[in-house]
């Protein structure tokens, strides 16, 4: 009998399978291993793949998780208790009932958090470079560095900052030993003082009073943080600390309470002398129930600001400003767990040292905090174009 050659047996198959209504099967290769050219193996039936069900049109779509960053400072401070206030306030997480249908929290699937940081200077020159989104400084610093004047003059000016808020007014401590006999800030000469840690705002204004009272050379300086100054002044290690921060600050209550330390004031000549260098600093009164075993205190104060990159996108913005200013955020913002206590929502926007971010700008005109439209230079200045084509929702996000 004939042998039919390979391609007819190959046809043959397929067109009785063809015929059978099964779909055309796929043959392996031949075996070439064994000289039987026409040796077919393993024959499969290729099956039709079966589509994946539709969509579930019930189930809700989660919002991309985003992180947003609040530079604040060391944990012992006012701006870190800040920091973690604000975190609590516009974090939005998915299905949060608290957040739901209300501008009460920010960007849906927003997580805030606050980054404990060295102080104002480093959270300023990180805003500004855009390695965290916003932060907390002082106006008078703010100011310096949008000019690119004093500790920001090898900087030049960081233009890419804008304002959210003005927050609290932040006074400038001087704590001292009973035993130095210290009684005005003359008296430090000789003695032993802690200027805040280094690139804070109580070190800079700090180091201001110093050297303005000529005792630059006359002191025996040290960086320390309101925890490390507080226990080396009990300890008799310290005579003298330095500390800028909103009032009252938890940390002083406790020390003031003892025998051994008390504030003093900080006035005189030399100091006011601040007074025309530095526009958003002021004398002020520490009243006498503010600290135990204290009479009312002349100090000087600047204004806390929370400031943000100016690449950060409007409506990001918009809904970060209308969750700290939402009416049922007030009582837990002034819970006096933190200098928020004294956040004052109608001086938000006054006298503002930089630009409004417009996302902010947005909510006060639409919250009729002014009647018209800031002069534009004050409001938005010139700002620059976004960074990227993302969602308003996912700007900016960095991990925690």
């Amino acid at each position: 009998m004939a042998r039919l050659p390979v391609f007819a047996v190959v046809c043959l198959v397929s067109c009785l399978w063809t015929r059978a209504g099964v779909t055309e099967p796929v043959f392996a290769q031949p075996n070439l291993t064994t000289g039987n050219a026409s040796a077919i193996i393993d024959r499969q039936i290729a099956l039709p793949i079966p589509k994946p069900p539709p969509p579930d049109e019930t189930q809700v779509t989660r919002p991309e998780t985003s992180f947003f960053k609040i530079a604040s400072g060391n944990i012992a401070g006012s701006y870190f208790a800040t920091g973690e206030k604000l975190a609590e306030i516009i974090s939005h997480p998915p299905g949060s009932e608290r957040c739901s249908g209300t501008l009460r929290c920010g960007p849906s699937g927003m997580f805030a958090v606050a980054h404990n940081s060295d102080g104002a200077v480093v959270n300023i020159r990180a805003v500004a470079s855009g390695s965290l989104d916003s932060g907390l400084a002082p106006a008078d610093l703010l100011l310096d560095a949008y000019e690119g004047k004093g500790l920001f003059a090898k900087d030049g000016p960081l233009t890419t900052m804008r304002l959210i808020a003005n927050l609290y007014p932040e006074s400038l401590h001087l704590v001292v030993s009973k035993s130095a006999n210290i009684t005005q800030v003359q008296d430090l000469k000789g003695l032993r003082v802690s200027l805040g840690p280094a690139g804070s705002g109580t070190q800079t204004y700090a180091q201001q009073i110093i050297e303005r009272s000529g005792l630059a050379n006359s002191i025996t300086s040290d960086m320390l943080d309101l925890y490390e100054a507080a226990d080396q002044l009990l300890s008799g290690e310290l005579d003298a600390f330095f500390y800028l921060g909103g009032v009252p600050a938890p940390l002083i209550q406790d020390i003031l309470t003892t025998e051994q330390i008390k504030l003093i004031p900080i006035t005189g000549v030399p100091v006011a002398t601040i007074y025309e260098t530095q526009p958003y600093t002021e004398p002020i009164v520490l009243s006498g129930d503010v600290y135990p075993n204290t009479p009312q205190t002349e100090t000087i104060a600047s204004t806390a600001i929370w400031f943000v990159n100016a690449n950060i996108s409007e409506e990001r913005v918009y809904r970060i400003t209308a969750a700290l200013w939402h009416e049922n955020n007030q009582a837990f913002l002034t819970d006096g767990r933190s200098p928020m206590t004294n956040a004052n929502k109608e001086a938000a926007i006054n006298d503002l040292p930089l630009p409004l971010h417009p996302g902010a700008e947005r909510y006060y005109q639409e919250a009729a905090f002014f009647q018209t439209a800031p002069d534009s230079t004050l409001a938005t200045g010139n700002v620059p174009p976004e960074t990227s084509s993302q969602d308003a929702d996912t700007d900016m996000q960095s991990a925690p």
